[in-house]
């Protein structure tokens, strides 16, 4: 009888050790992972001692409007949550999930500067996590974009005789420019248009200083299809700088004016 009380006491313990084991290391997990939006405890993010990574885009379009993007990432890809807020400028950024192909989601936050609310200087962005603490996450410079943007003389449009060369001199303190046209042809009496800045016919220039762009004439043709408007696309792109030592990634902002050359109202 008093062998069989030992050995019942003698389980007890085994098992009240095994309980206080994986306690303290549920423990460990939970604090390990705190800030980690997700509270992975095998994420990429944690075996770099980071806690997440983010990737914000700046896109400053015209004087009266900016618009900001964002997401943030683990191991495991986009992160599904609209518990954990971003902040630019300390005003909370939209949380939206988009949908795709075959139900591909595509989590994001976004917000608009407009008129006199668009920041002249510096944008800065912070992150709210689940248990509410608030980080901050760095910041870019926009002030160098102020100057390209309200150069009316890039958003000016242009008419030119397609039976010459166009010759494109360089505005402002853009670094960039992309070339593209849209066009269309006739199928069956019917037209069908393409082109755009993704089309396998538009061009990036890259930017030499004082040196002019002369787009040949036969650009202005496209096979049996009908040139009717030609784009350029001046673009200036600036890096931010993550201050956080726990987030990774990247912040960047980039000034893009577009302007337009009209073709069809000049036959040859």
């Amino acid at each position: 009888m008093l062998a069989e009380t030992v050995r019942v006491m003698h389980y007890r313990d085994l098992y009240f050790l095994l309980f206080c084991f994986l306690s303290i290391a549920l423990t460990s997990c939970a604090s390990r992972n705190e800030k980690d939006p997700l509270a992975l405890a095998d994420s990429l993010a944690n075996e770099r001692s980071h806690w997440f990574g983010v990737e914000i885009n700046v896109i400053y379009s015209s004087p009266t409007q900016l618009t900001v993007n964002g997401k943030l990432y683990n191991s495991n890809g986009a992160i599904f949550s609209d518990s954990t807020k971003l902040f630019a400028n300390e005003a909370e950024m939209h949380y939206s999930v988009g949908i795709g192909n075959y139900y591909d989601k595509y989590p994001g936050y976004s917000i608009k500067f407009e008129d006199k609310k668009i920041p002249k200087d510096t944008l800065s962005f912070s992150v709210q996590l689940k248990d509410f603490s608030k980080h901050t996450i760095g910041y870019v410079c926009i002030r160098q974009l102020v100057p390209m943007i309200n150069d009316g003389n890039l958003s000016k449009e242009i008419e030119h005789d397609k039976s010459k060369p166009l010759v494109i001199n360089w505005g402002n303190s853009a670094d960039s420019l992309v070339l593209y046209r849209n066009y269309y042809g006739l199928v069956d009496s019917v037209k069908t248009f393409s082109g755009g800045p993704n089309d396998p016919s538009s061009l990036l220039q890259p930017w030499y200083p004082n040196k002019s762009i002369t787009v040949p004439v036969n650009y202005f043709k496209a096979d049996s299809t009908i040139v009717y408007g030609l784009y350029l696309s001046w673009i200036k792109s600036v890096k931010g700088k993550i201050t956080n030592p726990s987030i990774y990634g990247a912040i960047k902002a980039k000034c893009e004016v577009n302007q337009a050359v009209t073709l069809e109202k000049i036959e040859f």
